[in-house]
């Protein structure tokens, strides 16, 4: 998240527009409380493999705590849409109709790069997720996932910022041509 402010903060130059100093107070304020929670490592653990025997087991150190979560019945959807919520888990649904069901994206979601947050804690990439998956009824969406649209960061733009340079030399050259005609 301070990457993403920094990157935004930064992004007013050519062929970019930033976020506004509005805003990033509103985000850097989040980011401030949230620094005062405690942080928790998260270890993606193949449980049923560990207890039967086909993996190795894992090593605990003092002050480790391991959480099996109960079983759950819903599938969350956090970030970039209108109203965050976790959804009673129906087989037939993939990810889009989760994301409706939470109002939409809203203006500053990243669509092209939503991903998935399994319940064993991996992830699943956009890049995983393309090809009509988040459109057709999901193999892979179980109970207890989560689904993250990220904000999305205004990239450099090479046609703005031609656009740009196009209109500063065009002033330079208006401004040499005036100096020139005295």
């Amino acid at each position: 998240m301070r990457r993403k402010i920094l990157l935004s903060s930064q992004a007013g130059g050519l062929g970019q527009s930033g976020l506004g100093a509005g805003a990033i107070t509103q985000l850097t304020t989040l980011l401030t409380n949230i620094d005062d929670t405690d942080a928790l490592g998260r270890l993606v653990v193949d449980l049923e493999s560990i207890l039967n025997g086909t993996i190795e087991d894992i090593i605990l150190e003092d002050g480790d705590t391991l959480h099996i979560p109960t079983e759950q019945q819903t599938v969350s959807i956090i970030g970039e849409v209108y109203m965050a919520n976790s959804h009673v888990y129906e087989e037939s649904f993939a990810i889009d109709d989760y994301i409706e069901l939470s109002g939409g994206t809203n203006t500053f979601a990243d669509k092209n790069n939503i991903y998935l947050i399994k319940v064993d804690g991996s992830i699943v990439s956009p890049s995983q997720l393309s090809g009509g998956f988040r459109r057709a009824a999901s193999g892979r969406l179980q109970p207890g996932d989560t689904i993250v649209v990220p904000l999305e960061i205004q990239p450099f733009s090479g046609a703005k910022a031609a656009t740009e340079l196009t209109q500063i030399i065009y002033q330079m050259a208006i401004a040499a041509a005036a100096v020139n005609s005295f």
